[in-house]
């Protein structure tokens, strides 16, 4: 599985991506090609201009109101609250990790203001592609959740089947 299949086919109900310091190479480029192949709008937070000119680099402004949308944070606290904001108030239903510390988002995904913690296991998945191989990989809960019990994930499995 390669980055863009996850967005294959009719199980694919998404909104749109709330990216979280997009404005990097390796963030922005599997992005534009999901936005171009398979319509998804995203939400990119970081700062305005950079974006802006990544954006033109890649002859992909023309996108900026009808696919993407851009936000301006200043760092990456401004950053991590805007992309929450955006998931926390449905702008944005799937929130992606872009050139920013993951403690520093986390923080943010636990803050109770964004109303993104019940009683149930939090659970995050990172996707990495990797050259040479034959398929991406997903790892989940590498900094949280490391060692939930069987029963943990039972109730968690339940939740989503």
């Amino acid at each position: 599985m390669e980055f863009d299949e996850i967005f294959e086919g009719d199980k694919n109900k998404m909104i749109a991506l709330s990216v979280c310091r997009a404005a990097d190479p390796e963030v922005l480029e599997p992005i534009l090609r999901i936005i171009k192949e398979k319509g998804v709008r995203c939400h990119l937070v970081d700062d305005k201009e950079k974006l802006e000119a990544m954006l033109v680099s890649y002859e992909a402004d023309h996108l900026i109101d009808n696919q993407i949308v851009i936000h301006h944070a200043e760092d990456d606290r401004a950053a991590a609250t805007t992309a929450l904001t955006l998931i926390s108030t449905s702008q944005a239903n799937v929130l992606m990790k872009g050139l920013i510390s993951t403690a520093i988002l986390l923080k943010e995904v636990l803050n109770k203001q964004h109303g993104m913690i019940n009683d149930n296991l939090l659970s995050h998945v990172a996707l990495f592609n990797i050259p040479n191989y034959h398929k991406a990989i997903l790892l989940s809960d590498a900094g949280m959740n490391i060692a939930p019990s069987v029963e943990d994930k039972k109730e968690n499995n339940r939740q989503y089947t």
